[in-house]
């Protein structure tokens, strides 16, 4: 359904407004009552509220045009639509293919428990981000679809030889393992994902390993045993700038987070670090910059950008769908401040395409 919203008529013998100012840019969401555009008239500037909730589609005139009494300025859709940037592929076959795999090992993708867009295209092209420790987190993370628990079980000893047996039936060139939080472990699990390094890489010796991992809760220790274990890339994502932690991610640390990939190339310096944030929780431009200044910071190389999708109602409220072209004015800022490699776009995910990320920041690296 699209909602036309057009030009009022303001004053008796009012044929003509000027469109000063957009208030509500193109993907952005509102709700009835919030301010959408202002207008001039010859006696003053009128701020345009919204009759219902929706999700602003396009504008169709630009500030400082005149626009007839009546003509449709923009169009708006439900709350509840996605613009047409988020539309994606979904490829039964392949996800049946890749499935069955790993149904057969008994392992589990971030890919299926957080409801990743691209499940369709990764599965088609043979590729998976296993996820082990189980399928419940220590965390309750405002924007995260994975269940929380404070009770996760204890870790399976076999798992690591089944991720790797996955791995070899899959024929990956580049495997990428995550974990659920596991703050009931003293190491945060570390000791279980170098393990799961450590058999990918005996059954898979030519398969490049990239982990993504949790804070760890801080130990250094604990991330030393998760390098020593030889990964190809270092990954452990941001999320969000600083002043969104304690309102999305309360029990998560940013200074924390950034010393994960700062301890990293203390450790390892050789070992490419990655990182990567959501856009679209209600942060400014400002925050942004400032999230990439720290980043790079610790020697980050490889940055990752993305849409935040609301889960559902009970999640952080979606603040709006950034478009395409404003992901390229992005990556362009993390360019120019000096990133390795960058790729923003709506639907990339921290490990969406990886195994171009870490040649791209392999070769930069040499």
């Amino acid at each position: 359904m699209t909602i036309h919203i057009k030009m009022p008529k303001l004053l008796p013998n009012m044929e003509m407004g000027k469109l000063v100012a957009w208030v509500v840019d193109e993907g952005e969401v509102f709700e009835a009552g919030d301010p959408l555009y202002e207008v001039e008239t010859d006696k003053v500037v009128n701020i345009i509220e919204a009759e219902m909730d929706g999700l602003m589609m396009k504008h169709r005139y630009e500030e400082g045009d005149d626009v007839p009494v009546g003509a449709i300025v923009a169009e708006a859709g439900p709350r509840s639509s996605k613009p047409d940037w988020l539309r994606v592929s979904y490829n039964g076959s392949a996800i049946k293919n890749v499935s069955n795999i790993l149904e057969e090992n008994r392992l589990t993708t971030v890919c299926e428990e957080a409801n990743c867009p691209n499940i369709g295209e990764c599965f088609g092209n043979n590729t998976a981000t296993f996820m082990i420790m189980g399928e419940k987190c220590t965390r309750g993370c405002k924007f995260c679809n994975i269940e929380r628990t404070a009770r996760p079980g204890q870790l399976d000893p076999l798992e690591p030889i089944r991720v790797a047996d996955a791995v070899r039936k899959m024929k990956l060139e580049h495997a990428v393992v995550t974990q659920v939080a596991r703050d009931d472990l003293k190491d945060g699990g570390a000791a279980h994902m170098a393990e799961t390094v450590r058999q990918i890489r005996e059954i898979n010796p030519e398969t490049t390993i990239e982990v993504l991992i949790s804070d760890l809760r801080g130990s250094y220790e604990a991330l030393e045993d998760v390098l020593a274990a030889d990964p190809d890339v270092l990954n452990h994502n941001m999320e969000m700038p600083k002043e969104w932690y304690r309102k999305v991610q309360p029990q998560c640390n940013y200074e924390q987070s950034l010393n994960v990939l700062r301890n990293s190339k203390k450790i390892s310096p050789n070992t490419l670090t990655k990182t990567g944030f959501m856009v679209g929780l209600g942060e400014s431009d400002e925050e942004i910059s400032n999230l990439m200044d720290d980043i790079l910071a610790t020697g980050c190389d490889i940055l990752t950008i993305n849409q935040y999708l609301q889960p559902s109602s009970e999640h952080h409220k979606l603040a709006r769908y950034v478009t395409p072209e404003k992901f390229n004015e992005y990556e362009e800022m993390a360019r120019e401040k000096g990133f390795k490699y960058v790729v923003a776009a709506p639907l990339v995910r921290s490990s969406y395409k990886a195994a171009e990320a870490f040649e791209h920041a392999k070769a930069k690296q040499a």
